[in-house]
């Protein structure tokens, strides 16, 4: 069974989110890119999130029916306290507003484990940007770029 959780399967969230593609996985989650449903006054339109899932790689495995189970009960109780972790985190993340923070729309817990829904912005890190220009930046904008960072830095 993959670390990931199916394209298509459903997070209900607030929303339901289904899952489009994974994008990245680390000791600590996994990423996902997903449609869920806005209504715009009482027209349904989709948008594109980003959701992040606690899947501590080092302890736990996923069951065929998407949850996550701890492969050695001897690792549960740091498996709970990291995934207690996190969900404090990304409650603390819901609460920052911030122009140079991406925005938490909202954090749930679904398969045994605990997920936050992001604005998507896009496919490009910075460094992607960076070499798209030639491996440089001018310095307006490499400026403008430094003091959003060193802002919400600051916040």
């Amino acid at each position: 069974m993959s670390n990931f959780l199916p394209v298509g399967t459903v997070l209900n969230g607030k929303r339901k989110y289904t899952i489009e593609s994974t994008l990245h996985s680390g000791g600590f989650g996994n990423t996902y890119l997903v449609k869920g449903i806005v209504m715009d006054e009482n027209i349904a339109q989709e948008a594109t999130y980003t959701i992040k899932e606690f899947y501590f790689a080092k302890y736990c495995t996923r069951a065929a029916d998407g949850s996550v189970t701890v492969a050695d009960a001897s690792n549960a109780s740091r498996f709970n306290a990291a995934k207690a972790d996190f969900y404090t985190e990304a409650n603390i993340l819901h609460g920052l507003k911030h122009e140079g923070i991406v925005p938490v729309n909202e954090v749930f817990e679904q398969n045994n484990t605990v997920y936050y829904v992001m604005k998507h912005l896009g496919n490009t890190s910075l460094d992607q940007y960076v070499m798209e220009r030639g491996g440089m930046l001018a310095e307006q904008e490499a400026l403008r770029i430094i003091r959003l960072v060193a802002g919400a830095l600051a916040y």
